[in-house]
């Protein structure tokens, strides 16, 4: 049937596994990776029976005490199972996975046992993935891969795909999850707060994969139970066996959703995108703030920096003065969301919550530099953010290979007269001076950086320290020279392209969907019919 619809598939059967799953190659990784004093202590889980069978068999086998807390509505035959094994101890509490997990972690404290995460401990994550590298080995002519799952936000098949496109970038990941279920949501939901699993007993806070997926992962589809069922139906006659992720995955196909694969769709346009939300804190601002760090003068790096944010720059910067060892020092509005200070604070930053409005802010954090000999970081102006930034414009010729042949290049911002953009452009120029570059503004411009410097550029002065920006005119003029268009774009028209980048790219980016906004405008029309 698949084959005479134009589909040639290979299947990876876990099944096979001596547990009948995948999870005993992160299993085995993890225990493996025990320090000798968390051996002989054990290891503790929860689990709905299947996990923790796997793991009472390993844990055996290597001598590691286990103790497995169940659910009470874990069937009788997986509690016997995971019995039969002498160094298991089996505990069933719980009306449902949270209390399990609460009544866990309880013990893990009082007995100093290793909590062990079956869906997002790194280990377990790095075991899961050597499933794409043997994939990849066994058959590395493979256009697309499916990865079936029941969790949303898998870590599981997100390691995997990471492994696969490691190997292949060009490689269509799929990730296609059964709707019926989820039943560790409440559990995740609570793992991925900073402060759970804030014990002496664990090593490692749950893996922070909440953006990953969409980075490595192309196309995310759903299936239904009774598509699911009938997968099952199809798989026993054609290939002999029951496999519940196998028919996850086939249903994805039975399903239509992927009818698309089948051939090759012809475009006018090749659209690619810099995805700097992959950076940490997912931000462009990472470049500059690094770049900015590493020119200090030693007296500068002994002193410390300071500056003002609404949030984003700020835990950047702190996230890297706290790595290369710098002091930050952070004001900002009394409006600013708790979560936001309470982040710059852990990542040990001093936060200072001063002013009513973005220019009270300013003033503060420049009385405070000039008193505490601080230097001022502008995050939007400084020369050095501004260079360091221009790197990605370099990197987008480093990483295409036919990247002389780029027609042009759309740069997006909330900021007229823009630094940023325009060093990007500088270096894109260098590069290649036949490249077209459109900057795409927004409509409603950055409060901050415009109040900060319609006050900035009417001051004078002269220390080194208290640096406060490039003119304004000054980007304005050089503008003329290095963008061949300005495009702008109402918040409607970017909320457009952002949910068209959530349904076809599977990301969520403010600032790709304002370059994305500026081809939907029409403005642009004349270049994508010049390259059909």
């Amino acid at each position: 049937l698949l084959n005479s619809s134009g589909f040639n598939i290979y299947l990876k059967k876990e099944l096979y596994q001596f547990t009948d799953s995948i999870k005993a190659r992160g299993v085995i990784y993890s225990l493996l990776h025990l320090s000798e004093v968390q051996r002989c202590r054990g290891v503790i889980t929860i689990s709905s029976g299947s996990f923790a069978f796997i793991l009472c068999y390993y844990a055996d086998k290597y001598r590691i005490p286990v103790t497995v807390v169940l659910p009470t509505t874990t069937i009788d035959e997986k509690i016997m199972m995971c019995q039969s094994y002498p160094l298991s101890r089996v505990l069933v509490k719980g009306n449902n996975f949270l209390e399990a997990h609460r009544t866990a972690l309880d013990i893990a404290m009082r007995e100093d046992l290793f909590y062990f995460d079956g869906n997002d401990h790194p280990n377990m994550i790095i075991g899961q993935a050597t499933l794409g590298i043997e994939i990849m080995k066994q058959q590395s002519n493979v256009d697309v891969v499916l990865l079936p799952t029941t969790i949303e936000g898998c870590g599981l098949t997100t390691a995997i795909a990471i492994a696969i496109k490691g190997c292949n970038s060009k490689i269509t990941v799929i990730e296609v999850r059964g709707t019926s279920s989820d039943l560790f949501h409440a559990v995740k939901k609570q793992t991925d707060s900073s402060k759970e699993l804030n014990i002496p007993t664990k090593e490692y806070i749950a893996c922070p994969l909440r953006n990953m997926p969409h980075c490595v992962i192309d196309r995310f589809i759903s299936v239904t139970p009774e598509l699911i069922d009938s997968a099952s139906i199809h798989l026993h006659k054609s290939e002999s066996y029951y496999d519940c992720y196998g028919a996850i995955a086939l249903a994805a196909i039975l399903s239509g959703q992927l009818n698309d694969l089948q051939g090759k769709r012809k475009i006018g346009v090749h659209v690619y995108f810099k995805k700097e939300l992959n950076q940490h804190m997912n931000s462009i601002q990472a470049r500059g703030v690094i770049y900015t760090l590493l020119q200090l003068t030693d007296e500068q790096k002994r002193n410390g920096v300071i500056t003002i944010s609404t949030g984003y720059f700020a835990q950047t910067l702190c996230y890297f003065g706290q790595k290369f060892k710098i002091p930050v020092t952070v004001v900002m509005l009394k409006l600013t969301a708790q979560e936001i200070v309470d982040k710059c604070q852990y990542l040990g930053a001093t936060v200072i919550v001063r002013g009513d409005n973005i220019v009270e802010v300013h003033n503060i954090a420049l009385q405070i530099a000039r008193r505490k000999c601080l230097c001022y970081l502008d995050g939007n102006d400084h020369p050095n953010m501004i260079i360091g930034q221009a790197t990605l414009g370099l990197e987008i010729f480093e990483q295409l290979d036919f990247g002389k042949t780029i027609d042009a290049v759309i740069l997006p911002t909330t900021v007229d007269g823009c630094g940023v953009t325009a060093t990007i452009a500088m270096a894109i120029r260098k590069s290649n001076s036949n490249i077209k570059i459109i900057e795409v503004q927004t409509t409603v411009q950055d409060l901050l950086t415009n109040n900060v410097r319609q006050k900035c550029h009417k001051l004078n002065i002269p220390e080194q320290n208290l640096y406060v920006g490039y003119s304004h005119n000054l980007f304005q003029d050089i503008r003329l020279y290095l963008f061949d268009r300005l495009v702008l774009v109402s918040e409607t028209l970017i909320r457009k392209a952002a949910n068209f980048l959530l349904a076809t790219e599977n990301f969520n980016d403010y600032y790709a969907a304002i370059a994305l906004a500026g081809i939907l405008t029409g403005n642009l029309h004349d270049l994508i019919k010049e390259k059909r």
